[in-house]
C-alpha cells in the first residue's frame, strides 16, 4: 500500500503547467546533479505527446514559488516497458532537508498508481547518498544490472548505515 502524500506546513502541491517549463529547468539545474538545464532542454518534456505527462509531474511550493519537482516518465516501447519512472527530482538548496524530495516522489508514485502501474522505478548514481537514503526509505533498491552493483551497493549501504537487502 502506497503511503499518503505529506506535504510539510508551509509549502502547497500542485501538478505542472504547460507554463511551468521555466520553473522547472531552474529547479534542475540548481540541484547540479542532474545535468545543465535550459528552456531549450527542457521543452521537450513539456510538447505535447512527451512521455512525462504533466498531470503525472509535481511542483511543492512555497509562496506561489516552486521549490521542488518530480516526475512520472512513461516507457511504453523501450527496454523497461511497461514500467514507468520516476525521475528528475529535485529540491531548492534553501528547502531541503524538509521532506519535499520524499513528498515530490510519494505524489509521482501515488499517480503512477491511479493510472494502473503496480511498479516504477528510478535512475540514480551511487554517490548521490542523501538521495539513495530516501529512496531507500521509500522501498527501492538497486536493480543489480552489472557485475560492478554488488560491491558498490554494497559500500553504498554500509556508507548510509542501512541493511544490504541485496546481499
Amino acid at each position: 500500500m502506497l503511503r499518503s502524500v505529506t506535504v510539510p506546513s508551509g509549502y502547497e502541491l500542485r501538478t505542472l503547467r504547460p507554463g511551468d517549463v521555466s520553473a522547472w529547468a531552474s529547479l534542475l539545474d540548481e540541484n547540479g546533479e542532474l545535468g545543465e538545464w535550459d528552456i531549450d532542454r527542457a521543452e521537450v518534456f513539456f510538447a505535447t505527446g512527451s512521455r512525462m505527462p504533466l498531470e503525472g509531474g509535481f511542483f511543492a511550493t512555497k509562496d506561489g514559488v516552486p521549490v521542488a519537482t518530480a516526475q512520472l516518465h512513461l516507457h511504453p516501447d523501450d527496454s523497461y516497458a511497461p514500467m514507468p519512472e520516476l525521475g528528475w527530482i529535485a529540491v531548492s538548496a534553501e528547502h531541503r532537508g524538509r521532506g519535499l524530495g520524499s513528498a515530490m516522489s510519494v505524489a509521482v508514485m501515488r499517480y503512477a498508481a491511479s493510472i494502473g502501474h503496480r511498479e516504477i522505478f528510478l535512475r540514480t548514481d551511487d554517490y548521490r547518498l542523501p538521495a539513495i537514503q530516501m529512496y531507500v526509505k521509500l522501498g527501492f533498491r538497486p536493480w543489480m544490472n552489472d557485475p560492478t552493483a554488488p560491491e558498490r551497493w554494497h559500500a553504498v549501504f554500509e556508507k548510509l548505515g542501512v541493511a544490504d537487502k541485496n546481499s
